[in-house]
This record gives C-alpha cells, sequence and structure tokens, in this order.
C-alpha cells in the first residue's frame, strides 16, 4: 500500500511539474523557463508577458503556457535578440483550447500580435528569432489554439499576426489563425515584412519561415488590400535583397471578401507552398479579381514551389469586365529589376470555380495557372485542371484558360507536361493560351491530356484558336506529340470523382496515355497523396494509378 502511494504522489507531482515550476521570465534563473499566462498564471494578459519578455536579457529556451481564453485589448509586441540556440514558444497549456481575442491593432507598425519590435515605431526594429507558436496542448499535430482579431476601429493596417523585419526561423503550427477585423484599412491575417532602414542600404528579412497545420481565415471588409496571408516590404529594397526559405503546409488557407487569399509582392525567394486547401470568395458589386495564389513579384523573385495543393472553391461576385477567378498568377519579375527565378507547379488540383454576380454581357475570365511576365523558367507537371461554363446569361465571355503565358519575354524554358485540363465554356476558353507568340515560347509542352467542350478550344496561339489537338498538332509538329483527347469525366469504368475532387476512381481508365517521367529540374516522384508514381510510366494529373484515399487521408480534406 505505501508503494501504491508513493507511486501515487510521484504522479501528481509530475502532473503538477509545469504550474509548480512556472515562474516569471525575469525570476530567477532570469531569462529561461517556463511561465503562464491566465487566470491564476504567472501574467494576467500577453501584453504583461511581451513587457517582461522585452525588458530581461535572453540566458536559455522560454516556454509561455496559455491557460485560458484571453481578451487583449492593446496590441501585443515581442522584440529582443536572443542567442541563436535559444528558442521562446508560445503555446496552449495542457488539456486547453484557449482563445485569444485581440481588440486592437497598432497604427504604425501594424499588427495585434507583433514580432521584431518593443512598440508602435518603424524606425526601431529588434532581431527577434526563434519564435515557435505550436496550437497543440499535447504535442501532437491537434490544433487546440485560436488567435482572432476583432479590431473595429484603427487608421492603418490590421493584423493577427505580424512578423516584421529580420526575424528568423518563425514558426507559427497547429493553430488557427482569423482575422475577422473591421477597420477601414485590414490588411491580413499573417503579415510578413521586410523593412528597409533609413537610408535605403540594409533590408531586413524574416528568413526560414514555416506555417504548418493552421487553419488561416480571413474575413475582413478590405477588398484590394486584404489577404489571408501576405508576405510584402516596407521601402524601396536594394537589387537582389530578398527573404528566403519559406514554406506553407498541410494548411487551409481562406478568404472572404479578399481579393487575395495568399500574397507575395517584392521580395522573396526560394519558397514552398505545399499540401494545402486553399479556397476565397469575393461578394458582388466589386470590380476586382479573386486571385488565390498572387506573385505580384516586381522584383528579386527567386525559385518557387507550389505543389500538392487542392483549389475547389473559388467564387466571385464581379459583374464588370476583368478576371473572374485566377487561381495563381505567377508574375516572376519586371525587366531591369534584381535577379529572377523558376516557378515549378505540380500535383495541384484546380477547380471548384463560381461567378456568383447576376450574369451580365461583360467579359469576364478565369484561369487556372497563368504564367505572366518574365522569370529563369516556368515548370508545370501533372496537375489536374476543370474550367466550368459560366452559368446561362453571360454574353460576352473573356478569354479563359486552364494554363497560360501571358507578356514577358521570358528568360528561361516553359516546359508542360503531364497535365490533366479540361475546360467547357465555349469558344473564347482554350485548354492552352498564348502559348507561343513574338514575345513568349513555351519551350516542351507534351504528354497532357486536354478536352475542350462546349465548343471550347485546345490552344490559343497568338490571336488564333485551335478547336482540335490535331489541328494544334499539325500547325505546330513540335508541340504536343504524345498528348492526348480524354474526358476524365467521362471514362469508363475509371473517372474523375467529380469536378472537384481529381482522384479517379478505377485503376482502370480505358485510352488514358502514360506520362513521362519527370526528374529534372525538380523530380515528381509522388503524386498528391504521396503515393509512389511509375518510373517509366506516370500517370498525367495529380493522382496515380486511380490510388483511392480516404477523404480525410488526402489532399481533399474539407474539415
Amino acid at each position: 500500500m505505501r508503494f501504491i502511494r508513493n507511486v501515487l504522489f510521484v504522479l501528481v507531482i509530475m502532473s503538477l511539474s509545469t504550474v509548480c515550476f512556472a515562474k516569471k521570465y525575469s525570476d530567477a534563473p532570469a531569462g529561461q523557463g517556463t511561465s503562464t499566462v491566465g487566470t491564476s498564471g504567472d501574467y494576467a494578459s500577453l501584453l504583461e508577458a511581451s513587457l517582461d519578455f522585452n525588458s530581461t536579457a535572453a540566458t536559455g529556451n522560454w516556454t509561455l503556457e496559455i491557460l485560458n481564453d484571453l481578451t487583449e485589448n492593446e496590441p501585443v509586441y515581442f522584440g529582443k535578440t536572443v542567442d541563436s540556440s535559444y528558442v521562446n514558444t508560445i503555446k496552449p497549456a495542457v488539456g486547453t483550447q484557449p482563445v485569444v481575442t485581440f481588440t486592437a491593432s497598432s497604427a504604425t507598425l501594424a499588427g495585434s500580435l507583433v514580432f521584431g519590435s518593443q512598440g508602435n515605431t518603424i524606425e526601431v526594429l529588434v532581431p527577434t528569432n526563434n519564435f515557435v507558436i505550436d496550437g497543440s496542448n499535447n504535442g501532437s499535430n491537434s490544433r487546440d489554439l485560436t488567435l482572432t482579431n476583432t479590431s473595429t476601429a484603427n487608421s492603418s493596417w490590421a493584423y493577427t499576426v505580424r512578423v516584421y523585419g529580420d526575424c528568423d526561423n518563425f514558426i507559427l503550427k497547429n493553430a488557427n489563425v482569423h482575422n475577422i477585423a473591421t477597420t477601414a484599412n485590414t490588411g491580413a491575417t499573417i503579415g510578413f515584412c521586410s523593412r528597409v532602414t533609413t537610408g535605403g542600404t540594409i533590408a531586413l528579412h524574416p528568413d526560414n519561415i514555416l506555417i504548418q497545420n493552421c487553419y488561416i481565415y480571413s474575413s475582413t471588409g478590405r477588398v484590394t488590400g486584404g489577404a489571408a496571408l501576405e508576405f510584402v516590404n516596407s521601402g524601396t529594397l536594394p537589387v537582389g535583397s530578398v527573404a528566403t526559405g519559406f514554406t506553407i503546409t498541410n494548411s487551409r488557407v481562406e478568404s472572404n471578401n479578399n481579393a487575395r487569399t495568399l500574397y507575395f509582392t517584392l521580395a522573396l525567394g526560394q519558397g514552398v507552398i505545399s499540401n494545402n486547401t486553399i479556397r476565397g470568395m469575393l461578394p458582388g458589386a466589386q470590380a476586382y479579381g479573386l486571385y488565390a495564389i498572387n506573385f505580384n513579384g516586381s522584383n528579386n523573385l527567386q525559385n518557387v514551389v507550389v505543389s500538392g495543393n487542392v483549389f475547389d472553391s473559388l467564387k466571385n461576385g464581379r459583374t464588370s469586365a476583368g478576371d473572374g477567378v485566377v487561381v495563381m498568377n505567377l508574375n516572376g519579375k519586371s525587366a531591369g529589376n534584381g535577379t529572377s527565378g523558376s516557378f515549378y507547379v505540380y500535383n495541384n488540383s484546380i477547380s471548384g470555380f463560381e461567378l456568383t454576380g447576376t450574369p451580365a454581357a461583360v467579359a469576364i475570365t478565369n484561369k487556372g495557372i497563368r504564367h505572366y511576365s518574365a522569370s529563369e523558367g516556368f515548370y508545370c507537371y501533372n496537375n489536374s485542371i476543370d474550367i466550368p461554363s459560366f452559368p446561362a446569361g453571360w454574353t460576352a465571355l473573356g478569354g479563359s484558360y486552364g494554363i497560360g503565358f501571358e507578356s514577358g519575354a521570358y528568360a528561361g524554358p516553359c516546359e508542360v507536361k503531364n497535365n490533366i485540363v479540361r475546360v467547357s465554356g465555349g469558344k473564347n476558353f482554350s485548354c492552352l493560351w498564348k502559348i507561343n507568340s513574338s514575345t513568349t515560347t513555351a519551350t516542351s509542352l507534351d504528354n497532357n491530356v486536354y478536352v475542350a467542350l462546349s465548343g471550347s478550344t485546345v490552344a490559343r496561339v497568338g490571336g488564333v484558336y485551335y478547336a482540335s489537338l490535331a489541328d494544334f498538332q499539325t500547325t505546330y509538329p513540335a508541340y504536343d506529340a504524345n498528348s492526348q483527347v480524354l474526358d476524365p469525366m467521362a471514362t469508363t469504368p475509371g473517372h474523375w470523382v467529380s469536378a472537384t475532387n481529381h482522384h479517379f476512381t478505377s485503376s482502370d481508365v480505358p485510352g488514358l496515355i502514360n506520362g513521362t517521367p519527370i526528374t529534372t529540374p525538380v523530380a515528381v516522384i509522388t503524386d498528391i497523396d504521396g503515393d509512389i508514381r511509375s518510373l517509366t510510366a506516370p500517370w498525367p494529373g495529380v493522382d496515380e494509378n486511380g490510388t483511392m484515399v480516404p477523404v480525410e487521408l488526402s489532399g481533399f480534406m474539407t474539415e
């Protein structure tokens, strides 16, 4: 009996160890340890914890555990230089699912929860490296922490989380991060910003950023400037200066009432956007296009991988001429503005286009993958794309397409292989768009599957439409010699599960051609679910060999 009592005593002590040994950051041993915030915690608020952190020299790792729901009525700033070996972590306490609500966003240095400064001034930034927000309360990938911004009045931008300047190795994982602010200039749910110092000589970049297993949601009134996640810069950057090493993966990213879901401009390089579900919606009476991924990079872009993502709900209520939905706007750089880079785009499932406005006689366009302006290369492999027809009543359709090359003198190769592109919107809809003109040349197109329904065309070259693949091959024999026409929705027994789920229902798809192995410049050796592709005859599109997987295990999660 004494033995059992001793064991129970030890277990109780172990279960309470976090609370028993929690202390303020400034308490001995100062600059390290575990602290708690919330009711009966070491701090009553995140603001109080941040002030203590900012004023105490770091001596080791620090963990701040959130005990319960918090309401922060002032912006919170974490800004302090620490040794590169120290890691600072914000997380929920074991067994808790706290919601942290920010009711205010700073005016000058915009943000509710800001890393890289000790206050609301853009001229005094502090390199704040190795910060981790881990929303799991048990060390797994459960999402148990929610950060939300409900600001209603602010003269500048409003963000939920903002990382400003030279803040490297920032990690945000296993969290719900929402921005439902209604300020006049709402920015984004999560924002990263490079900053040029006074005089324009030194650029401060947040490098090595990881966003993993998060639900990022933006529902604001800022149509043109809002986004779910953005990466921008403040000031004119020196030529060739970029923030490098960003990864956004295994997350659900949604925007509501914003023109962009993921927005990248200027100083950005060497990044990955992979295995996410990405959605967007614009309401009616707005004269803006919806861009799910928008690289508006007018300088300094380097290599970016976009792979394994699902786009299955993209809605715009626009009723004026112009872009309706553009899933990927891949703008490399403008001439003369620094180094250019390449886009590697593969294993993405693109569908869910919907015009929700009242039909009108205006030229609206829907576009899948749009390679725009100059870059060193565009490599487009094993994507599955469905561009549906517009609802009845739209009478002046614009030029919609699955994969397109628009304007710009390309510095490097443009390869389009192993894709499945299905369009059904009429004459101005094409599987391929402007693939070869006076300023643009696609160097290699092959092993693709096309279907152009309801009067759509396979390709447009310059101003000439080619209704059939045979006509296109006859005029341009160097292109698509091993491609075919096959409707993935009509084959039997194997076919797409639906227009928005591009898995095949069977490994028996009569007539489907083989793709070509892709080993360079990027190796496409798995499909969207991680299934191994054939080394000699991989399938076109996102799904290899008609492998059906449970919905909860695939990239087609609805949550």
